[in-house]
Order: C-alpha cells, then structure tokens, then sequence
C-alpha cells in the first residue's frame, strides 16, 4: 500500500492564523489544528510544524519540547509569534537546528523559510547528517564520516558508500579504531558506524535502482542480489519489489530507529 509523504502540521491559537497560511503555495500539504493533543499525534508523521502562539511562556517552551522530542530526524517546528525581548529569550533557550522563529509581524518570511528547510526532510539520511554537524561539536574526523555517509554538503554521490569501517575511516583520514571511539565517545546516536553505513547503502540502491535497476545495483556494489535483500528485510522489513513500491516505508522506518538511537535532542 502507498501512503502519502507526510506534510506540515499546523497549530494555530494566534489570532487571523487561517489568513496568513492562505499566502503559501498552494502546493503545500498543510493539516491544521487547534488542539495541542490532535497536532502532537499529527507532528509524529509531518515533515515540518507549525506552531501559531499568542504567548510563548515557561509553559509553551515546554510543550513545544515535548512535541519535537522525536530524535534527530524529528520534524522541524517553525514558531510563529508576536516579537518581544522576552520571547526571544525563552525560544532561544531552545534554539537548534530543527528550531526555527518567524515574528508574527514578518509572517511574509513563512513561504521563504519553508521552501528552504522543507526539502531536507525527503532524504532524512541526509537531515540526520545535517542536524549532527549543526547541533554538535564533532571532531574533524567525523566530520568526514558523517558527511560521506550522509552526504550533508553535496548531492548523493553515483557510487555507494563505503562498505566498511576501514574504507569510511580511510576516508576519514583516521585509523578505524580512532574513529570507532571518537564515535562511541561524541556521537549522539547509539548506534556503530557499519549500521549507519548499511542505512547508507540501502538508500543509495533505491536511488540508483530507479535509474538503473536492480542488476545494475548489485553489480556496481559488488554484492549479491541476496545480500541486498537481506539488508532490505533486515532494516525496512520489506522484499526489493516494496521497496520501490512504497519508499516512503523506508524513510519512516529510518526515523523510528534514529529516535530509538538518539541519545539526547
């Protein structure tokens, strides 16, 4: 079965909100809400929340934590409120990549600062590389890492990742058992490097699967048509055909087990 990608969920309390989500594109997929409970249930499978406050107290602060606490590849939020020196002080309390305000009083800025950070959460192997080097100060080696594995700086690359540790470390200009404990030590994801490099691999074979086919996956990767499978049912739970049948499967299975494995948002 094919389900939807996901779009934005909107909270809104602020007076005129309806008015002002009328200025965005039409081809955003927007579901509102003015309960704070139906959004929570909302916001777990939207790209990007919206959250319309009239105030932004010690209350509200905590409740929009409590609603973003989804992992490193939670949904943005976008917080829309009227501006003073107060609110300003108590969101940045919160401030973080995935955090992101829009004064009430620039609401034009709402379709600009969407069209920016909304497509990150397509790739979400590629929002959760952005959201680590962003949020966390990692030494350069796994700045490396991280980047080749996740492809932050650039487009995904034609050729696979790196099918091992060593390779990723090579790259990484460190030795294996170096990066392996700069990452147990700094990493805020508890998981191994070579779990992340098969979420890695199995992304980079859909892609190259929708140019090329499976054959050709294979081949270039220099596995076995099994062993991708297996990697298929291991991580997503799903044959090759459901794979490309439904993609949006595998994203969503892959920011269950980031939220399993974040230490910490």
């Amino acid at each position: 079965m094919r389900h939807p990608p996901p779009g934005i969920a909107v909270y809104g309390e602020t007076p005129g909100a309806e008015m002002w989500l009328e200025d965005l594109p039409a081809r955003i997929d927007l579901t509102t809400t003015g309960s704070r409970a139906d959004f929570e249930s909302l916001i777990e499978g939207a790209l990007v929340g919206i959250v319309s406050l009239e105030a932004c107290g010690h209350a509200d602060i905590a409740w929009l934590r409590a609603a973003f606490d989804h992992g490193h590849c939670a949904p943005s939020c976008v917080v829309v409120t009227p501006h003073t020196v107060t609110r300003s002080l108590h969101l940045r309390r919160i401030r973080s990549s995935r955090l992101h305000t829009v004064w009430a009083e620039e609401r034009s800025r709402l379709p600009q600062l969407l069209d920016r950070i909304e497509p990150w959460h397509r790739d979400p192997l590629r929002l959760l590389g952005h959201r680590l080097l962003s949020d966390f100060p990692l030494r350069p080696p796994l700045v490396r890492a991280i980047d080749r594995i996740c492809c932050v700086f650039a487009s995904p690359p034609s050729e696979p990742p790196p099918n091992s540790v060593v390779a990723l470390a090579r790259g990484a200009s460190v030795t294996p058992d170096t990066l392996r404990r700069q990452w147990r030590d700094e990493l805020p994801l508890r998981c191994r490097p070579k779990q992340l490099l098969s979420w890695a691999f199995l992304f980079w074979s859909i892609r190259r699967h929708a140019d090329a086919g499976w054959d050709a996956v294979v081949r270039q990767a220099g596995v076995r048509r099994r062993t991708l499978e297996r990697v298929g049912e291991r991580l997503a739970g799903c044959k090759l055909s459901e794979l490309t049948g439904d993609p949006e499967r595998v994203r969503r299975r892959f920011r269950r087990w980031v939220r399993e494995r974040s230490a910490g948002t």
